[in-house]
């Protein structure tokens, strides 16, 4: 159908010039200019594209067009300088919607044109146009678009809609309403017969996010930044996991950032940025950072590790070195999850305290972390804050090193942090006060195409911090275990990638210190047992595989491949859990995705996961399930 028309409708556009054919790149151009009588061409019917253009031909093409200029000009100018308000008059009817006029000048495209007629000044004024009026109209309309972009950079709004799809598999026949299955976010798969599900349109469902983000200049120094969002995805993302608290359809609206953000002379402490309000933050991955709680669909706010904190934030700079201090509350979210459920933490985690099944939430913290250059292209990072625990009378300090290294293209990077509570929570949980460090140590090497990369982590049973450094699986944040990481990563060509991890972790205590598996990331403890607490004298070898391929079918087409495998080799003693865990038990997930860009703007995600976890929510067990989902991102 395509050809027929073109070749219908190619006949009845008579080609303007002889030497400029129809799928030259700048034909439809060349006829707009000869359409608008800009340019006429020889009067052997050539354009002459090829030879250069003298200096009187350019004047008359410019000539030609300055009276489609003037209309614009004069038009704009006509409007003059605006006077003191009157008094508010009545309000009309409102008119008809007129159509979409055609985009005006910048201030670059009229400084440009005012340097053209200021250069062709005698040549114009040769061909009767009148050069000084053009250039006061000009001038005068200069001032106008100046004040008009000034304008329009003083407030800048921003939007971003995710619409996300999810459908459910589940192979269990555990009842109506009692799913046992769970997710790579130990998310608790939907049930809604007493058989197993075998089709996910049974339990779809829809989630929408709009984030509106606004910009507002109010100074040179100072602005002011604001994002809303709105619709149901929240609620899904971040209500606790549980069946009685299913998060509602209905939308929602929430104010996810709001702070002032400016630079302030502080005297001998020099031009100091200061931000308060709410805000996005992290420090390290050991000691603050946000858990992503969707695998499938995540939103890029969740991608970023950031945590949306209330306070103040103050970064401070003496030469090289920047000190960061804060301090902040957390706030509660709504109810969103439904009448008689409990509010979701728009900000902190629900932290897993050894000692006790009971979680603790972050309510207050404060601190800072200083950045000091090294040699070797290093970097040493210093960090200290103190949070405070709602459900107990206590509070936290968190020390913590970091180090980075460029040892000739090995990169060396190392951490150590200790968790310290104060005496209310030593006297009521004293082993907090000890195994309650967690330090890591690596080294990378990238060699053309081949990266590697291997290192050592230990992390004590009773560390305790609102971090992500880790994640297997279902399994996030372990405690209590030590032992190896390797990684490596691939480049076949520019299009086709690989890259494969592997985790070799034992207990770091051998006796009845908790291994921490539990796996709630921004929700409270998702099943109402203790049973994903295990003991290191009950678990002999975690061994963690995963591995990716990317591979990019064109330039906006790509497709994705993951595997994971997590095996737990246990002695088969202890809690019930535990008591599952006989010889070498395996939990495995693979994804297939594919991603189509449309436009930088505008982007789709298909993705399709299959997965046998060894932990559903209350024992030991193999159930396989599955989950297909779609998400559509635009920009504005």
């Amino acid at each position: 159908m395509a050809a027929l028309v073109i070749a219908v409708c190619l006949p009845v556009f008579a080609q303007q010039f002889a030497d400029v054919p129809t799928d030259h790149w700048a034909y439809a151009a060349i006829q707009q200019l000869a359409k608008d009588g800009v340019i006429v061409g020889y009067p052997d019917g050539t354009f002459g594209g090829k030879r250069a253009m003298t200096r009187y031909e350019f004047a008359q093409a410019l000539a030609r067009a300055i009276p489609g200029i003037e209309s614009v000009v004069k038009s704009a100018v006509a409007t003059g300088t605006p006077g003191p308000q009157g008094p508010e008059g009545p309000a009309g009817p409102a008119g008809p919607q007129g159509p979409v006029g055609p985009a005006g000048p910048g201030t670059t495209d009229i400084d440009t044109m005012q340097k053209l007629v200021n250069e062709f000044r005698d040549e114009l004024a040769s061909l009767g146009v009148d050069v000084a009026g053009l250039k006061k109209d000009l001038a005068a309309l200069n001032q106008r678009v100046a004040a008009v972009e000034a304008e329009q950079r003083r407030v800048v709004f921003n939007g971003e809609l995710n619409v996300v799809g999810r459908g459910e598999i589940s192979n269990t026949n555990a009842g109506p309403n009692t799913p046992t299955s769970v997710d790579r976010d130990f998310r608790l798969l939907s049930q809604v017969d007493t058989h197993h599900i075998d089709s996910p349109l049974a339990t779809s469902r829809d989630f929408e996010n709009f984030a509106l983000k606004i910009k507002g200049r109010v100074s040179d120094d100072v602005s002011i930044n604001s994002t809303i969002m709105g619709g149901n995805y929240l609620a899904f993302a971040l209500t606790p996991n549980n069946i009685a608290l299913l998060p509602s359809q209905a939308d929602q609206f929430t104010l996810w950032d709001a702070n002032i953000d400016g630079s302030v002379d502080l005297g001998f402490l020099g031009r100091t940025e200061v931000k308060f309000g709410r805000f996005p933050f992290q420090l390290t991955p050991y000691t603050l950072k946000f858990i992503n709680p969707d695998s499938y669909t995540p939103l890029p706010v969740f991608t970023t590790g950031d945590f949306q904190l209330d306070g103040i934030e103050g970064l401070f700079k003496f030469g090289s070195t920047n000190l960061t201090v804060f301090a902040s509350k957390p706030t509660l979210g709504e109810n969103i999850a439904g009448p008689g459920s409990q509010p979701f933490m728009l900000e902190m985690p629900a932290l897993n305290i050894p000692g006790t099944t009971t979680p603790g939430t972050v309510t207050s913290m404060g601190g800072g972390r200083m950045t000091i250059p090294t040699p070797l292209d290093g970097s040493l990072g210093l960090t200290y804050f103190r949070f405070g625990l709602g459900v107990f009378a206590g509070q936290t300090n968190i020390y913590g090193g970091d180090l980075r290294l460029n040892l000739g293209g090995l990169e060396f990077c190392g951490e150590w942090d200790q968790s310290n509570p104060t005496n209310e929570l030593q006297t009521s949980f004293p082993p907090l006060n000890t195994n309650n460090d967690a330090w890591n140590a690596n080294l990378k090497y990238q060699w053309g195409n081949l990266g590697l990369a291997a290192g050592y982590m230990q992390i004590g049973g009773n560390y305790t911090a609102p971090g992500y450094w880790d994640r297997m699986g279902i399994i996030v944040n372990p405690t209590n275990v030590q032992g190896i990481k390797a990684n490596l990563t691939y480049a076949f060509n520019p299009d086709l990638k690989f890259d494969a991890e592997g985790q070799f972790l034992q207990p770091a205590q051998k006796d009845n210190t908790p291994l921490n598996f539990r796996t709630a990331s921004t929700m409270t403890d998702p099943v109402t047992d203790a049973g994903l607490i295990l003991t290191g004298a009950d678990i002999n070898q975690i061994n963690y595989y995963r591995a990716g391929l990317k591979y990019g079918l064109t330039a906006v087409d790509n497709v994705d491949l993951g595997y994971e495998d997590v095996q737990i080799t246990g002695t088969g003693t202890g809690n019930a859990i535990e008591a599952g865990l006989t010889g070498t038990t395996e939990s495995r997930f693979v994804t297939f995705g594919y991603g189509h860009s449309f436009s930088p703007n505008m982007k789709v995600k298909l993705l399709y996961s299959i997965f046998d976890p060894i932990f559903n929510n209350t024992t030991v067990a193999n159930e396989r399930g599955g989950i297909i989902a779609a998400q559509f991102m635009g920009k504005f």
